[in-house]
């Protein structure tokens, strides 16, 4: 006689929510740009440029490099009206400079991935998302985020705990 199989068990669901995540108290995404659009790119680019050269090749990717601005992203507490906070930094060795912060708000919430709504309030120029007012950030698990951008393309951002200090 044959036995049944068990039946395939349904994915795990997260404790969490894409917005509980992104906004986990000292949490900060920092960007694995080796694996990330703008490193394509500037591969590309550099390959071109240099024409068999590895120095050269090596200064068009430092100077590449360089003009990426949005290495991490923070999503702060919520501001005085109640909206939460994007900061971007730019990394420059162990420091971070910030180059933008931004009231946003959550919305269209699923189960891997939540829209972010600027709510025009800004400080410095938003490297990410620019002109958009709107955008969408996916959550595949609890430790990355990543982000589609016209200018850069596809963005992963992975979680680092105590990054940016308060």
């Amino acid at each position: 006689m044959a036995t049944a199989e068990p039946a395939p068990e349904a994915p795990a669901r997260r404790a969490q929510t894409p917005s509980e995540i992104v906004t986990a108290r000292d949490a900060a995404f920092l960007i694995d740009y080796a694996n990330s659009g703008p490193r394509e790119r500037a591969e590309a680019d550099c390959d071109k440029e240099a024409k068999d050269d590895p120095a050269v090749k090596g200064r068009c990717l430092e100077k590449a490099r360089d003009k990426f601005t949005a290495d991490v992203m923070r999503f702060n507490k919520k501001d005085s009206q109640g909206h939460w906070q994007l900061a971007i930094y730019k990394r420059q060795g162990s420091r971070l400079d910030e180059v933008y912060i931004g009231s946003i708000e959550f919305s269209d919430e699923t189960a891997d991935s939540v829209r972010l709504k600027f709510t025009g309030r800004e400080k410095g120029v938003r490297p990410l998302f620019r002109g958009q007012s709107v955008a969408q950030i996916s959550v595949p698990n609890e430790y990355s985020v990543e982000i589609d951008d016209p200018a850069f393309g596809h963005l992963t951002y992975n979680a680092k705990i105590g990054l940016v200090s308060e």
